[in-house]
């Protein structure tokens, strides 16, 4: 859901409160007595220049970090107390001075109001409903997301600035970069403040997978295929990651890849119906771990497969498959996987949506310069869209990988692109971008 801010100019108003952990009395404390100020009557309680001790802070707090009573004196005709001279009472608590600020015994203990695990030391500018609607959602961990349904506008993340564009981190991407931060990059997940931990390119054992034409970073797939967002979309394959004339490039339907492999338990997942390999070859994965932002309720990514064994090999053992297994599991997910149709079939060429080939709805185009149309029948699906909920500030693993099964031999390829957090609550799914 939006957070949506309240009045303008409300996140000074709690500075004080925030900041403390202690509400401050009025002036005049228990022992700077009664009879301070003006005397009304004129009755003499004291002689003219007579000092004495005084504190008008609680009573608790004198002596304590540099809280310290002072001195009121008396006035020329006896009838009333200066103020109390040189004493220093509770303030709001201020951030990594090494002060004892409000004097109750600890230095800058700065109060998490809202419970998020951000102060307004760590630049939360939000810790109550009189500032925003929901405060455990607004701090530095969050992330900025645009108003839905007319709802007012805030800033989640604390930066100064409200819905501001995307940050967008995957341009001047090579090809060939084997780095999987830039791959991370390529998908749109840009460092730290966007949730990423750590990435690197495996295979489905979790070995580490060295540099190979397995992967790529492509500005375009194609003729007609452009990334989802931003400059870039990360490219795996069990063949070539190119389209013809690239560097690297498959110049057939079947090109060797990392050999034979493990598959994750549960894999490969038959189709309903249609009884399939148990062997792999060829994996290729990006694993990214991820740490999701405070407001956070789900995350999505789009990808796009194609595949050389469609349409003759639809329903046989020879069905390479693209999951997306994420550790811990979500409610949903099937063997840890988030990527499959209404039929819970993965994606490969029994999926629902294989909508891109010769007499398909969606047609040739986007197989055009691909490689794809030429060496031989094939087809694809439209760009997909797969969710999945999450809490916010979770630790998880995702894991895009992509195999051969039952041989080495009828390549497939899946674009990957936009992964973005949401701030509304979502179930497991998988469907065509509207």
């Amino acid at each position: 859901m939006k957070n949506a801010f309240t009045s303008s100019g409300l996140r000074s108003t709690i500075a004080s409160i925030a900041l403390g952990t202690l509400v401050l009395p009025a002036c005049g404390g228990a022992s700077a007595s009664q009879d301070a100020g003006d005397n009304v009557t004129g009755e003499v309680i004291c002689e003219p220049a007579e000092t004495r001790t005084c504190y008008s802070g609680p009573a608790d707090t004198e002596g304590v970090g540099p809280c310290i009573g002072g001195t009121e004196t008396c006035n020329e005709s006896g009838t009333a107390w200066s103020g109390c001279d040189g004493e220093i009472t509770p303030i709001a608590e201020t951030c990594d001075n090494n002060i004892d600020d409000n004097c109750n015994g600890e230095v800058d203990d700065i109060l998490d109001i809202d419970g998020d695990g951000y102060t307004t030391c760590d630049g939360d500018c939000c810790e109550t409903t009189e500032q925003c609607e929901h405060p455990a959602l607004v701090n530095p961990g969050a992330v900025e997301v645009t108003a839905e349904d007319g709802a007012e506008s805030g800033d989640e993340n604390c930066n100064g600035e409200v819905d501001e564009a995307a940050v967008l981190c995957d341009s001047a991407l090579l090809l060939d970069d084997a780095d999987p931060l830039h791959a991370a990059n390529a998908l749109d997940v840009c460092d730290a403040s966007y949730g990423l931990v750590s990435a690197a390119y495996v295979r489905a054992d979790g070995t580490p997978f060295s540099a190979s034409v397995q992967h790529g970073i492509q500005t375009a797939f194609g003729t007609n295929v452009v990334p989802q967002l931003g400059s870039s979309m990360l490219s795996l394959s069990s063949g070539a990651a190119r389209t013809l004339g690239q560097p690297g490039a498959c110049t057939n339907q079947s090109c060797d890849g990392s050999g034979a492999g493990s598959a994750p338990t549960g894999f490969p997942q038959d189709v309903p119906g249609c009884t399939g390999g148990s062997d792999i070859n060829d994996d290729i994965a990006l694993e990214l771990s991820l740490k999701a932002p405070a407001n956070a309720k789900g995350y999505s990514f789009d990808f796009k497969f194609y595949s050389f064994e469609y349409p003759e090999w639809v329903c046989t053992t020879f069905n390479d498959q693209f999951v997306a297994l994420v550790e811990p599991a979500p409610e949903g997910a099937i063997n840890g996987n988030i990527a499959f149709d209404s039929q819970t079939n993965p994606v490969s060429v029994n999926i629902a949506f294989f909508d891109v080939c010769e007499g398909c709805p969606l047609g040739t185009a986007d197989l055009a310069g691909t490689g794809f149309d030429t060496l031989n029948d094939a087809g694809a699906t439209d760009w997909l869209r797969t969710q999945a909920p999450i809490t916010g500030g979770e630790e998880f693993t995702i894991t895009f990988l992509l195999w051969d099964t039952g041989d080495a031999a009828f390549d497939s390829t899946v674009l990957i692109d936009n992964f973005r957090w949401l701030a509304d609550p979502v179930a497991v799914s998988t469907g065509v971008i509207d």
